[in-house]
């Protein structure tokens, strides 16, 4: 087949446009083609198109071109929060009830609950139009054909992601539409190519009209993430997956000296065993388990990975093992006085250790820590904390950013007592619920265990059921972790339950491609929660390889249905099981970064 000029696009390994997403297509009558940058629709139901890369938070001016190519209705385009369920029959921008899209529709402009007249009418064949979002200053403008209409929003939120999106809106016509994010400024042959090739404030792209100072959206554009590849800081050196054989005394090799390592046995039955540099290296807790902390069989952290005794199960010879592991700030020096012990790496990755007592002091709480280690960089923290007995305590967790994820165990007294359970918090569970890593349970706020606004950037706030998880005589540890923009992410998705051959189940937006990946459902009891990683898998459609945190039972080799895609920006879910994709069922996620989006595409 021959190709045409504009079958020649000016991405590279180093630099790649924005596209529409069509793993959001809301159905099979949404039809795209030359290279995801066009889309025809027919569909009822008010679906709405992403792009493939939202614009980052707070940072940048960006302009798009947009052509309509063919249109018979009432169609818009605009922005819309990047968490929006294009999965599930929304209206433009509605999350869980509430309205967030900002477009232009006809001669209106359209706030997610009522439009107002703005600008011209641009709803007819051949017209040209622009978008300039100021994710800085928080103002959206249109242009139409060239001419700027005005400003059509201002004191939009500078602190909430948010994405392009176009949307049929009047829910029943159809039209084509084609995208330049500043690849083609000939739509796709649609149009001759501007005279001037106009390219962005950078000196990227090719648009048909000189764009005002703006950026084109493209991976080049992008701002540079905290943990930074481009200089020669990875995901891997804060969070990596590691497989091993049993029965050998040899280090197990990371590439950095472990704070928080969970192992386990792959091809047979035996616990998830964590071990940290807080309660020592030799101390274990089980995942899947109330058990108390016992002696397992690890028995260094090194400066490079860990090393295990061959005398316990956790390292038996004949089996294969995965062990997931995470970097905090450090082994804090033990002692437990007033004052606590905590070791710190801040947010631009130095060292600065202080004290719990200087934490709690700071963060006004009202329980100070015998010990820490925290990376503020990373986003993670380890707390070990001894129960007050009162109504909504707080504790520090050092990492200067709200929690969204809070995995909380004691580690003393009688395993028959209820707070014995990993009872934890995550930002995607209703207010004030809290949720079992270690059972099939759904979420419960019916013992008040945890306060969702009390999960502030200096402390993590306890609820009335102070007897469970705040015992006066409980030792408690707690995992803390925040997300760090390409490196981390904790959310949640609702199931659109699709169980037709095209397996197109949602797909989530966590801005890296995964390593690590936990899916639970939230909304229902019965599911567990499953793990994959891209060790195991290291393509998507191989075995399923899926662990369950909540059981000691060999990884799952069988059920294709639950296994996601990890792709360069999320992942995709392609299953219908219930245990990833019940219609209308919620469900929570933790992934962790091989590589961000930045850096991930060419790879």
């Amino acid at each position: 087949m021959a190709f045409s000029t504009h079958d020649q696009v000016p991405d590279s390994p180093t630099n790649v446009f924005a596209t529409l997403n069509n793993l959001c297509a809301f159905s099979t009558s949404q039809t795209f083609s030359d290279g995801n940058l066009q889309v025809a629709a027919n569909v009822a139901g008010y679906p709405t198109i992403p792009s493939n890369i939202p614009f980052p938070i707070g940072f940048g001016k960006w302009y798009i071109e947009f052509f309509i190519k063919y249109t018979t209705g009432y169609d818009s385009y605009g922005i819309l929060p990047s968490n929006y369920n294009t999965n599930t029959n929304n209206y433009p921008g509605s999350i869980s009830g509430s309205y967030g899209y900002l477009g232009w529709i006809g001669s209106k402009r359209y706030d997610g609950n009522s439009s107002t007249s703005y600008g011209d009418t641009f709803g007819s064949n051949g017209n040209l139009m622009g978008l300039l979002f100021d994710a800085e200053n928080g103002t959206l403008e249109f242009f139409k054909n060239g001419v700027s209409q005005g400003t059509a929003f201002t004191s939009i939120s500078t602190t909430t992601e948010y994405i392009f999106g176009i949307s049929d809106y009047d829910g029943s016509t159809s039209g084509t539409y084609v995208v330049n994010f500043g690849q083609d400024s000939s739509f796709g042959g649609n149009k001759t190519s501007g005279s001037a090739n106009a390219q962005d404030a950078n000196g990227i792209g090719d648009f048909y009209y000189t764009p005002p100072t703006a950026l084109a959206l493209c991976t080049a554009n992008l701002p540079d993430p905290a943990i930074d590849p481009a200089s020669d800081d990875l995901p891997e050196d804060y969070f990596k997956c590691v497989g091993y054989v049993g029965g050998n005394t040899n280090e197990k090799f990371i590439g950095f000296r472990p704070d928080l390592v969970w192992t386990k046995k792959r091809n047979g039955t035996e616990n998830h065993m964590l071990y940290d540099s807080v309660r020592g290296v030799t101390k274990r807790l089980y995942s899947n388990d109330s058990a108390a902390e016992s002696t397992g069989g690890m028995t260094s952290f090194s400066s490079t990975g860990f090393t295990m005794s061959t005398s316990y199960a956790d390292n038996e010879s004949g089996y294969n093992f995965i062990s997931w592991n995470w970097r905090a700030g450090g082994a804090p020096s033990g002692a437990t006085s007033a004052t606590g012990s905590a070791k710190r790496i801040n947010s631009s990755g130095t060292q600065d250790d202080t004290s719990c007592d200087a934490l709690a002091t700071a963060a006004s709480a009202t329980i100070t820590p015998t010990l820490m280690s925290i990376n503020q960089k990373s986003g993670f923290s380890i707390v070990r904390f001894n129960g007050n007995g009162t109504a909504n305590a707080t504790v520090p967790h050092g990492l200067n950013k709200p929690i969204e994820m809070l995995l909380c165990k004691q580690i003393s007294d009688s395993a028959s007592f209820v707070g014995y359970a990993w009872n934890s918090w995550h930002i995607g569970l209703s207010n004030n619920s809290f949720i079992a890593l270690n059972a099939t349970d759904a979420e419960s706020s019916a013992s008040s265990i945890w306060v969702t606004s009390g999960m502030t950037n200096q402390v993590f706030t306890h609820g009335t059921a102070h007897t469970v998880m705040n015992r006066g005589t409980g030792d408690y540890i707690a995992y803390c972790f925040t997300s760090i923009e390409g490196y981390s992410a904790f959310g949640s998705y609702t199931g659109n339950g699709d169980g037709s051959s095209t397996t197109d189940g949602p797909f989530v937006y966590t801005g890296f491609k995964p390593a690590f990946l936990i899916i639970k459902q939230s909304s229902s009891a019965g599911n567990s929660w499953w793990l994959t990683d891209s060790t195991r898998s290291s393509f998507n459609g191989d075995t399923p390889n899926a662990l369950r945190t909540n059981e000691p039972d060999a990884e799952n080799t069988a059920n294709s249905l639950i296994m996601p895609d990890y792709l360069s920006n999320g992942f995709k879910i392609r299953g219908w099981d219930s245990a990833v994709n019940t219609s209308g069922s919620t469900y929570i996620y933790i992934a962790f970064a091989s590589m961000p989006q930045k850096f991930s595409v060419a790879r």
